[in-house]
């Protein structure tokens, strides 16, 4: 029972570092600009639920890099990350939703990602609510307000803190 859990412990470890050591070569192609390396590291890793290959992946997507151009695959892959805390993804929903790319325009759900990622520490998040707030009524931002407050409610390990940790995102 003992050498089962030992072997089954060595899995573990040989299985988690080969995860990270997958990310931070996606990480490294993506600084060296080699996108196409970049998304073969990555694209494993977010279809197994790593929030920061989600992130990156979504960049990748986000602005055609390594593949063609798909802003709603861009928006749905930082919707996984952010559902995991990682507080750059939430900030870029705000701009997906406040510029309607990838998804309908929407400035309700624009203040309520920002509101989330600035509750997690995006500064330049934080900035954004008074500039979206500057195109919304009281009503609107009332209700963002309470579906950010809703989210955090219901995610408390994601609003304590980015699931990026240890992981590098901008």
């Amino acid at each position: 029972m003992i050498k089962l859990f030992f072997i089954s412990l060595v899995f573990i470890v040989f299985i988690s570092g080969n995860a990270w050591a997958g990310f931070d070569e996606g990480l490294a192609a993506y600084k060296q600009k080699d996108f196409e390396k970049a998304l073969r590291e990555f694209a494993p890793l977010a279809r197994e639920g790593d929030a920061p290959a989600q992130f990156y992946l979504g960049l990748l997507y986000g602005f055609g890099e390594g593949v063609k151009k798909d802003l709603a695959e861009a928006v749905r892959l930082w919707k996984l990350a952010a559902d995991q805390g990682n507080v750059a993804a939430q900030s870029n929903l705000g701009f997906m939703y406040k510029y309607g790319n990838g998804v309908s325009q929407d400035m309700v759900k624009a203040y309520k990602w920002s509101k989330i990622a600035s509750e997690g520490g995006a500064v330049y998040a934080k900035e954004n609510l008074n500039l979206f707030a500057e195109s919304m009524s009281e009503e609107e931002i009332v209700r963002a307000e309470d579906l950010a407050k809703a989210w955090l409610d219901s995610h408390p390990r994601a609003a304590s803190g980015p699931a990026a940790a240890g992981k590098e995102t901008p």
